[in-house]
């Protein structure tokens, strides 16, 4: 089992996530026609239906109409939005996160049938265009205070809530949140890839100016760390495929990093020397190449 910090998530603490505007319009009318197809069996939902029909509209619209047309139209949908979310509140909170679960469950199930199938490797998700963050994320905050040991809650705002403004931040609520759900469901492998894939993204972000000579951003001592942290996620794939895939990738962070840190000893014993780590790195697989019978 993944352990985190419990003290990250004390149900006894309120949790404060800080809230995202989401204005981009829905685009793929073949989902929002599906969508909207099961959400008819709740009449409660009319106005949420009335509003994606006008997404699908606004979407057409732009091949054939002007953009005053376009900018028109889409005023009125938002207003209709603006209406389901008024009406919304007189909702329990059981039967708003059963709107959650729905449109996020439904999501998944589209991401999963991606013929590419690549999206669970993909650090950044963008969430569900359904229902927008600052009205999500109360909802999944009041549902994590009442339900701490609900993985669900947790998934949802770990998968496509993630925050990123201002980079990358292994300390990131969004990241915590991902393990929290993963520590309460341990065989959840969607988690599991997510997080593996965001975890790779970090350390990138620490190496990708290497080769360019920009140096290391970060710290190789701790990103090493990470790596072991990695490893640990990495057994835990179910798939076989995956965990290669993984392991490949982890070792050529690795290398790169220790690689990094033989040329940071090697300019502190030849401080006069202004080679470079690509130059550094180029000569060591020269040399490695010639010692190769």
């Amino acid at each position: 089992m993944i352990l985190i910090d419990r003290h990250l998530f004390p149900p006894s603490k309120p949790l404060k996530f800080k809230r995202r505007s989401f204005t981009h319009p829905p685009t793929d009318t073949g989902h929002l026609v599906e969508f909207y197809q099961e959400l008819k069996v709740d009449e409660d939902y009319f106005l949420l239906i009335e509003y994606l029909q006008m997404s699908i509209e606004v979407i057409k619209l732009r091949e054939r109409a002007s953009r005053k047309e376009v900018v028109d139209f889409q005023k009125q949908a938002t207003q209709k939005y603006l209406d389901f979310i008024a009406f919304m509140e007189s909702f329990s909170e059981a039967k708003k996160r059963q709107l959650i679960h729905l449109i996020c469950q439904k999501y998944i199930y589209w991401l999963e049938n991606d013929p590419e199938d690549e999206w669970r490797w993909k650090p950044h998700l963008s969430p569900p265009a359904i229902l927008k963050r600052k009205d999500s994320l109360p909802i999944l905050t009041q549902w994590i205070i009442d339900e701490p040991q609900n993985s669900e809650p947790f998934k949802w705002l770990g998968l496509f809530y993630f925050n990123t403004e201002g980079g990358l931040n292994l300390k990131d609520e969004y990241f915590t949140a991902l393990e929290r759900s993963l520590y309460l469901n341990p065989k959840d492998d969607i988690v599991r890839k997510v997080l593996i894939s965001r975890f790779f993204a970090w350390i990138d972000f620490s190496t990708h100016h290497l080769l360019s000579d920009s140096g290391y951003i970060g710290s190789p001592t701790e990103d090493l760390k990470l790596c072991l942290k990695i490893e640990t996620y990495i057994k835990d794939l179910q798939d076989r495929n995956d965990q290669e895939r993984s392991n490949a990738l982890l070792k050529e962070y690795r290398e790169m990093i220790q690689g990094y840190q033989e040329y940071a000893i090697f300019r502190k014993q030849n401080s006069s020397l202004k080679t470079s780590f690509k130059e550094w790195k180029t000569s060591r697989l020269s040399h490695s190449s010639k010692d190769t019978p």
